[in-house]
Parts: structure tokens; C-alpha cells; sequence
């Protein structure tokens, strides 16, 4: 073909062993190794060899980059004690968002594994109006390996006071110096010396902070509509994953279990609910009652569960003798009957066949 305004040239095909021809456009077509070759089938394999070739490229740069641990930090007392621990539960990275300020001596993502909490003796008085948080705390400790500070996480709160004890003499601890570090929701705590590993101590905490109106995470306010039209109130709480912090003081990592034991205010007409049971109640001047539940199990932070609402309840007993009962607004309570029953029968029922029973005595 001599005309050089055909814009179409014979490319060879076979079919059934016979060298016919077809009419092509070139311009689909790539003539690669001596053949032609579809030019869309080139472009997608061109495209998959640059991709695994970069692929490959940024791999070996990673492995190339140092991991091993934390740098070598001088009079650090803080670094040193991450560095040699022997515990592999925590990591000794640099914390992935270490704290802005240089003068924050701990630079650690993760809280150090020198003391563990036991156990949470939390009291709250909530001012419901003013939507303000305030608390006693007492969390008791032990010392699994010499350290001069404590760490814990708090997020929203203000710590009017705090108090360092051992347990065996009743010897207060000299704090030299408290520090936040808000990146990290960190709080610090230095002492006159060091804690004894093998003890245990009590970290006493007066705090307070806000109930947070609609936010849908750690203690809240939220709302609904009665049939009447009204709307009324009710305070519960979302500690998943890591808003414990915003209630009450705590270390709020899910390893750090420990059991809990709640009281709690609530005003005339309304009813707290805990993870555990009420053990009992006492009426106060003002009107509002003081209820105290049970010691729960071990457990997470996020675990964690309270409600102040007035709800009305229905209730049954499973078959291995597990308080269930379901709550609601109480013009609608008759409406909870079927899953009342179901719940009722599950917990029983999922108790014998994973032969695990129910670990609390209500649901």
C-alpha cells in the first residue's frame, strides 16, 4: 500500500491454519518482538510492572530503617527504665505522637508496665443542671517494678488534689511535681521516692469535669421525646475504645484490668444502673439518693458502664438463675416483653453450649 492516505494496513491472523487477513486500525496495535500485540493488553502490563517494581523499591526501604528501639537518651531516668524492662507486653517505641513539649519526660505511646491497677473505688456526685462531672477516686496499685513517677491517662478533667499512700504502713508519699501532657492524655506524677516493687500503694484523686451534652462519648447527656411531647434527659456513657479517661482518672489501656466498684447520686425521680448489681441506697438531705453497687469482675476501662435515667423496668430470671430485665420509657414498658424473653432464654442457652456461664449476676 503506496497511497499514504489508506489509513489502514493488513495485519496478519490465523484461523483454522489458513493464512487469511483481516482489516485492522493500527492505531490499536503495538508491533512489539517482531508481532503485533493489543495496545491496551501492553499498557495494562506496563502499568503492573511499574507498580510492583515501586512496590518492591519501598519495601527494601523500609526494612533498611532502623527499628530498634528507643535512641540512647543521656540522664533520661524515664528512657532507661523503658529500655531495660523486661516485660514484652508494652512497646518501647517513640510514642507516634509524643508529646509537644520537650520538658514532658515521658515520650511513650503506651503506659509504662512498672505499676498496674487492682481495683476502682469511684465515687460521683453529678451536678445534673450545671452538667458538671465530680468525683473521689481511689485506685489501688501494685508496684511490679521500682519506678519514682506515675503515669495515668485523664482527658477533659481537673485534678483538684491527689494523694500517694502505701498500703502496709499508711505512709503518704511527698509528690515533687504533677505534668500534663494533653497530646497523649497523659498525667504525671513525680515523687520524693520511688515505689517498692512487691507493694501496693493507693492513688487518691479529687476531680472533676464535664458531662459532655450530646456528644455520644465518655459521660454524656442525652435526650428523648415521651408520648406526651416532653423531652426529658438522661446521663449514660461510651468509654469504646479510650474515652474512660473523660469520666474519671484511670490507666485507660485494655490490658490494665482491673475490678470496679461504683457509687453514685442521682436526683429524686431517676435510678443509676452499673455493670453489677445495687448493693444498697441512702436518701440525702437535698433529696437525692446515694446508690452503691456491687464489686465487679475484672475488667477493662472500656468495659466500663453507668446510666442515670427514668426508665421503668420489667424483669425474669433465666434458668440458671441470671436477673435479667429490660428498661424503657414507662408508658412503653409492655412493649419489652418479647425481648425480655428472648434475652432471658439466650443467656441460658448460650451459657450450655460454650459450657461458660454468665461471669455477672444480672444482664
Amino acid at each position: 500500500m503506496t497511497d499514504k492516505s489508506v489509513r489502514y494496513q493488513l495485519l496478519p491472523t490465523k484461523e483454522s491454519g489458513d493464512d487469511s487477513h483481516v482489516v485492522e486500525d493500527r492505531n490499536k496495535y503495538y508491533k512489539c518482538c517482531g508481532s503485533y500485540q493489543p495496545k491496551r493488553q501492553v499498557q495494562i502490563f506496563g502499568f503492573l510492572g511499574v507498580f510492583v517494581i515501586g512496590f518492591l523499591i519501598a519495601l527494601i526501604i523500609l526494612l533498611s530503617i532502623d527499628d530498634s528501639g528507643i535512641p540512647p537518651n543521656g540522664n533520661n531516668t524515664c528512657s532507661a527504665f523503658l529500655t531495660t524492662r523486661p516485660t514484652p507486653n508494652y512497646s518501647t517505641r517513640p510514642a507516634a505522637f509524643a508529646s509537644s513539649d520537650p520538658s514532658f519526660p515521658y515520650h511513650h505511646v503506651r503506659l509504662p508496665a512498672s505499676i498496674k491497677p487492682i481495683h476502682y473505688d469511684l465515687f460521683l456526685q453529678p451536678d445534673y443542671h450545671k452538667l458538671i462531672n465530680q468525683g473521689n477516686l481511689k485506685i489501688f496499685l501494685h508496684c511490679h517494678q521500682k519506678t519514682d513517677f506515675i503515669l495515668f491517662h485523664i482527658r477533659g478533667l481537673t485534678i483538684h488534689d491527689i494523694r500517694v499512700t502505701e498500703n502496709n504502713l499508711n505512709d503518704e508519699l511527698d509528690i515533687i511535681e504533677t505534668l500534663q501532657d494533653s497530646r497523649n492524655d497523659y498525667y504525671y506524677v513525680k515523687l520524693n521516692s520511688s515505689l517498692t516493687t512487691g507493694l501496693n500503694y493507693t492513688l487518691a484523686i479529687q476531680f472533676s469535669g464535664p458531662i459532655y451534652p450530646n456528644l455520644l462519648r465518655g459521660f454524656y447527656r442525652s435526650t428523648y421525646i415521651t408520648a406526651s411531647g416532653q423531652k426529658r434527659y438522661l446521663y449514660t456513657t461510651d468509654f469504646e475504645p479510650t474515652d474512660a479517661r473523660m469520666a474519671f482518672p484511670c490507666f485507660d489501656e485494655p490490658a490494665m484490668k482491673a475490678t470496679f466498684q461504683l457509687s453514685i447520686t442521682v436526683p429524686p425521680g431517676y435510678y443509676a444502673l452499673f455493670n453489677m448489681p445495687e448493693r444498697h441506697n441512702r436518701s440525702l438531705v437535698d433529696g437525692s439518693t446515694k446508690i452503691y453497687f456491687d464489686k465487679s469482675v475484672p475488667m477493662s476501662t472500656y468495659l466500663v458502664a453507668f446510666i442515670i435515667s427514668d426508665f421503668d423496668h420489667l424483669e425474669k430470671r433465666s434458668k440458671d438463675n441470671i436477673l435479667v430485665r429490660s428498661w424503657t420509657q414507662s408508658k412503653k414498658i409492655q412493649e419489652t416483653q418479647i425481648s425480655l424473653q428472648v434475652a432471658t432464654d439466650c443467656v441460658s442457652y448460650y451459657g450450655e453450649i460454650f459450657n461458660i456461664k454468665y461471669p455477672v449476676p444480672k444482664l
